[in-house]
């Protein structure tokens, strides 16, 4: 660990070593869509609305938050694929 001051302002970096797991693949800020619909399918189809356009890769993780009609309240995390 190592911290830098200088006045104000401050510098901070830790090294979480070998098991420390980082998913952001690009830096960019995460981005929110609205979805049209999610299949009930073991492996489900999330389509998006009409129009919309996504930034999403292969292998991104997307998290699914507010999902209203569904019988779970809580948010999940899937994994992106282009798969047809």
């Amino acid at each position: 660990m190592a911290v830098d001051t200088y006045g104000p302002f401050a510098r901070f970096f830790n090294d979480f070593g070998d098991n420390h797991e980082v998913i952001d693949k690009n830096g960019e800020e995460p981005v929110e869509l609205m979805l049209s619909s999610i299949s009930n399918e073991k492996k489900g189809v999330v389509t998006l609305l009409a129009g919309t356009k996504h930034p999403y890769e292969d292998g991104d993780y997307i998290l699914i938050t507010e999902v209203q009609g569904m019988d779970t309240n809580k948010d999940f995390v899937l994994t992106w694929s282009e798969e047809e």
